[in-house]
């Protein structure tokens, strides 16, 4: 179902009524708040939703507005394909657009992924230039579907990236170059 009420555009499910997508014509000012304070914002708002134990992974600073990418963890494993999509004004501390569409779709009950290799071993396959800052093990999409990686956030000359190496064999997934908050 879609609703519009002032400026603001938001869809709900047909099944289970979840806020699907926010979609906010707000005008951002000035920063007021930071992007830590943003998080915590956002973290409550989803919160608020029913979209519990979320983590923010990815941002992108855009003047006085922020984009978060939310991932679903669970015992600190972080699952991407269960992702909400935030915008936070930083002049007024609101979501002014929220996509969850990526989560309904995929998000549900899961066996803990199963891994041949262990963290120190993945770490090993990694390109010895980059610097690892932190480590954890992830869930993400491929085109043949869910695969248990590790993720790591490495630097490279003045650059960070997630390097994703499958937790089975240790071939890599994909790198992704990010800005991230924290």
């Amino acid at each position: 179902y879609s609703f519009s009420k002032g400026k603001a555009d938001i869809t709900v499910t047909k099944k289970g009524g979840f806020i699907c997508s926010i979609l906010s014509d707000a005008y951002a000012y000035e920063q007021t708040i930071s992007p830590k304070e943003a998080i915590k914002r956002g973290e409550d708002f989803l919160e608020k939703l029913g979209y519990e134990d979320m983590e923010a992974v990815r941002v992108r600073e855009n003047g006085a507005e922020i984009d978060f990418t939310f991932v679903y963890t669970d015992d600190g494993v972080a699952y991407y394909p269960d992702t909400v999509k935030l915008k936070v004004c930083l002049s007024r501390g609101v979501v002014t657009a929220m996509d969850a569409s990526e989560y309904l779709r995929c998000h549900k009950d899961r066996e803990d992924p199963v891994v041949r290799l262990n963290m120190s071993e993945a770490k090993a396959k990694l390109h010895r230039a980059l610097t690892v800052e932190t480590a954890k093990l992830a869930v993400v999409k491929t085109a043949r579907g869910e695969r248990p990686a590790y993720e790591f956030l490495c630097s490279y000359e003045g650059e960070r990236y997630f390097v994703y190496l499958d937790a089975g064999n240790g071939n890599e997934i994909a790198i992704v170059n990010v800005r991230t908050v924290g």
